[in-house]
């Protein structure tokens, strides 16, 4: 009997002293938020996301904690779950101040899944903002980066009055696609840039 006792006594203690660390991870979200950017900082992405996680539901976080666990999926090349969030973000706190900040973040998402047009129509929409010459510069950085000389083509003709579509095709061309490019308003466009 006198062993029974000891035994129930000692699971009772490994019982309290397993719980105490649980207990001890639940804190509030200021705290949360604070250690989910830190983590961000340190680029510790994957603890930064486990931080973020839970806010992006909370009314006082939710659009700041979205977006920087957006961002840390993206780092941590979860491109699918940082689009997720992002859409989520649009949807929930589509009056959020930031939300130029989150529509560049999601175009810089749609260029890693392959999706130059949603992506460059993206950045469209935050031409006039802070973030206008930087969404340029996103668009130079992967229009440099795709080798598809009909995908090319396919995006000047969508977006046939984007300058910067037009520069990169020509740059990337180094003059020569410009005058072997199939159609008229293609060799318009790159010429006139």
């Amino acid at each position: 009997m006198r062993k029974s006792t000891w035994k129930n006594i000692a699971s009772l203690a490994i019982v309290v002293v397993l719980a105490l660390p649980a207990q001890a991870q639940t804190q509030d979200p200021a705290t949360a938020y604070s250690n989910g950017k830190v983590l961000l900082q340190q680029q510790r992405y994957d603890l930064a996301m486990a931080e973020l996680k839970p806010l992006t539901q909370n009314g006082n976080y939710g659009p700041e904690a979205s977006y920087f666990y957006a961002l840390a999926a993206l780092k941590s090349n979860k491109v699918d779950d940082a689009y997720r969030t992002l859409l989520q973000l649009q949807n929930q706190f589509a009056s959020w101040d930031g939300m130029a900040d989150a529509d560049y973040l999601l175009a810089n998402v749609l260029f890693e899944q392959g999706e130059y047009e949603r992506a460059i129509s993206k950045l469209q929409e935050i031409q006039g903002s802070a973030l206008a010459t930087d969404a340029e510069g996103l668009i130079r950085y992967y229009l440099t980066r795709l080798n598809d000389r009909p995908k090319y083509e396919q995006l000047l003709k969508r977006f046939n009055s984007d300058k910067t579509v037009a520069q990169v095709f020509a740059d990337k061309a180094g003059g020569r696609m410009v005058p072997r490019a199939r159609s008229p308003d293609i060799r318009a466009t790159c010429t006139a840039v």
